[in-house]
């Protein structure tokens, strides 16, 4: 049954491609010098396809209750380089305006032992 399980993810990742929009997940890791004390943060980019964005409306996710204006993209996890997380960063345009949105909640949709699709709460 592993073929039928990693055509999941190949589907999902096709499927996002064919009907989705381009996005930049931004990711942060913060160091702390040693010697210093002092963090930095550096972040990191990369270039993700995704379903187009849609209001949220779960009632939950992850313990997290939606606000007003939230919303919802799905991504597909194949060939990401960086696994979403909460605190993460999902860039985009709505509504012809570039805007950074804050990943509250991740959800990921499991294909056997490998994520097909991330689910992600997002809040401006």
């Amino acid at each position: 049954m592993p073929g039928a399980l990693d055509k999941l993810g190949e589907t999902a990742q096709k499927l996002v491609g064919k009907m989705g929009k381009t996005y930049t997940l931004i990711t942060a890791e913060i160091e702390p010098d040693p010697d210093t004390g002092i963090s930095t943060s550096t972040e990191t980019t990369q270039s993700v396809v995704g379903t187009p964005p849609s209001p949220f409306s779960a009632k939950r996710m992850q313990g997290v209750e939606p606000q007003e204006g939230d919303m919802m993209v799905a991504i597909a996890a194949r060939d990401l380089a960086v696994t979403p997380v909460i605190g993460s960063s999902l860039s985009f345009a709505l509504d012809g305006i570039a805007t950074r949105w804050q990943i509250v909640a991740v959800d990921t949709l499991w294909s056997g032992e490998l994520p097909a699709l991330y689910k992600l709460q997002l809040r401006n």
